[in-house]
């Protein structure tokens, strides 16, 4: 059965968009601010449902990516490790998490982590408050995180793909190897700054090429590696201007939105939202494996909720082994029973054997005398010395 789950979207904007779900069919949306008494009134909301999920998407500057490289270790030795680097990064406060991206091998293996963190008072200041300890909040997620699972699949022969998401605020460009985000950038860019397009053009065509430059230094991509550049979103009305700021070896393709949203399966977009943003939201409607950046207390009610959900499991699983036991021993019973009753039947069936000849009292004395002649003969036979002088006498 379908299950109630809020989806709260944060931005650069000064409200909260709140999504109300079952499944995948969309019952509400609403905005709060970020006061106290928004903060109230979506508590209460979500307290409606008791059984519902809580989470947060984001889409803010204050989003950091790190991408480490450690040596390849298994067990309490790779998390150790990680826990110490994490421990070094400035940005592992609040909200963060790492998790493994690949493998490399150099003069020895090593794994690439991905370290993602997410720098947002408000939301940790509503975290940390007593009252939304009883809610189930599922996840805190950036829609960086999310892009894999929106864009189609790589072409033969490019494993590389920047994709660049323009918005009349501000720009955010990524980076994809093998379909796993390496890099994203929040780039402010309103429309009031920079009113010339050229200009627009000149300064994404810019932090692009300052992207792939890092890339190369990073030996994520060689210089003759094609790089696909997908440009997400409403298309600008003249390319030939961004384009022709774009180095060689780069692979030019326009992705609109709403064709995306199209081919992923996705439920018309709702109105008010998005079509990037409700993109985002399918994968965490979906239950899919997300990085997820919430806090450990923050998960705590959920954790809860869980093993209280494999306890009541056990407890199912054990009462029907018990009952399947017991009918068990009454099939067996009555089993036996009906064997111990066919048997009865049949020695009740079987009738008492009587002597063929039997001997009247009138004939036991000639029996005994016959009884003992054939003693004294075979006595005679052990002794054949005084069998002869029987019989000469």
């Amino acid at each position: 059965m379908a299950r109630h789950h809020f989806v709260v979207l944060i931005d650069q904007s000064a409200v909260m968009r709140v999504i109300h779900c079952v499944g995948q069919n969309v019952l509400a949306l609403r905005e709060f601010g970020f006061t106290d008494d928004s903060d109230v009134a979506l508590l209460r909301w979500c307290q409606q449902f008791p059984q519902a999920s809580v989470s947060f998407l984001s889409n803010l500057a204050d989003e950091h990516y790190h991408v480490e490289t450690l040596p390849h270790v298994r067990g309490a030795a790779q998390r150790q490790l990680l826990l110490r680097k994490l421990a070094a990064w400035p940005f592992a406060q609040g909200m963060y998490t790492a998790f493994r991206l690949s493998s490399v091998q150099n003069l020895r293996k090593e794994d690439r982590f991905l370290f993602v963190a997410l720098f947002c008072p408000p939301l940790l200041a509503w975290l940390s408050g007593q009252q939304p300890r009883s809610l189930r909040i599922q996840g805190i997620y950036t829609q960086a995180l999310t892009l894999p699972y929106c864009l189609p699949a790589l072409p033969k022969g490019v494993s590389h793909r920047l994709c660049i998401q323009c918005t009349p605020h501000h720009v955010r460009i990524s980076y994809l190897q093998q379909h796993r985000l390496f890099l994203s950038r929040f780039i402010p860019m309103s429309q009031e700054a920079l009113p010339d397009l050229e200009e627009r053009f000149n300064r994404i065509a810019q932090e692009a090429n300052q992207i792939r430059m890092t890339l190369i230094q990073q030996r994520w991509v060689a210089e003759a590696d094609i790089l696909q550049i997908v440009w997400l979103g409403q298309e600008p009305a003249d390319t030939r201007g961004l384009k022709k700021h774009l180095p060689a070896h780069v692979l030019w393709v326009f992705m609109p939105t709403v064709e995306l949203s199209r081919q992923s399966g996705c439920s018309p977009v709702l109105k008010g939202i998005d079509v990037m943003d409700w993109m985002s939201i399918q994968p965490i409607l979906r239950g899919r494996a997300l990085p997820n950046l919430a806090p450990q207390e923050a998960l705590l009610q959920s954790s809860i909720i869980r093993i209280k959900r494999y306890v009541h499991q056990a407890g199912a699983a054990m009462v029907a082994l018990m009952l399947l036991a017991g009918w068990i021993a009454v099939q067996a019973t009555q089993s036996d029973f009906l064997k111990i009753k066919q048997l009865n039947h049949h020695l009740q069936a079987l009738q008492p054997v009587k002597p063929v000849n039997g001997l009247s009292e009138s004939q036991w004395p000639q029996v005994s005398v016959l009884t003992q002649t054939v003693q004294k003969l075979e006595a005679s036979l052990r002794s054949p010395a005084d069998a002869l002088q029987a019989l000469q006498n």
